[in-house]
């Protein structure tokens, strides 16, 4: 027969394999491309956490595997409104406040052309790549 206590137990070290898994390995994402107007800061995207159940929204804090070469990144933390979640563990979350890493770009005075940057979330690598234009 199976306890509160004993619950409480499988619940724990089935949350901490969870997390340890994602030790594990490393995933790369497909390639993200946005445009940018040079001389000007612009928004790239966003990241976030959220647990199943909605326990928790957080951002975390991306490491930045590989900079641009020609402009700057910058995060910017906001709390804002999760969006509407339509299905899954997390739709629970859809109008709840929390707090998100902005992802900004800068380009250097005067550049044009191509550039890129990589970060890493976890075990998920991103590669952003950059075109800058007049």
């Amino acid at each position: 027969m199976m306890t509160a206590r004993s619950s409480l137990h499988i619940g724990l070290l089935s949350g901490l394999a969870f997390m340890l898994s994602a030790c594990v390995g490393v995933t790369n994402q497909e390639p993200e491309t946005s445009t940018v107007k040079s001389g000007r800061r612009t928004e790239l995207g966003t990241i976030s956490a959220i647990t199943p159940g909605c326990r928790d929204v957080t951002g975390i804090y991306p490491d930045t595997v590989d900079y641009p070469k020609h402009g700057q990144v910058s995060f910017e933390w906001k709390d804002v409104l999760v969006g509407l979640i339509k299905e899954g563990p997390r739709r629970a979350c859809s109008g709840r406040r929390g707090a998100i890493a902005f992802v900004y770009y800068r380009p250097d005075p005067g550049f044009t052309g191509d550039d890129h940057l990589t970060v890493r979330l976890g075990s998920k690598i991103t590669r952003i790549n950059i075109k800058v234009v007049k």
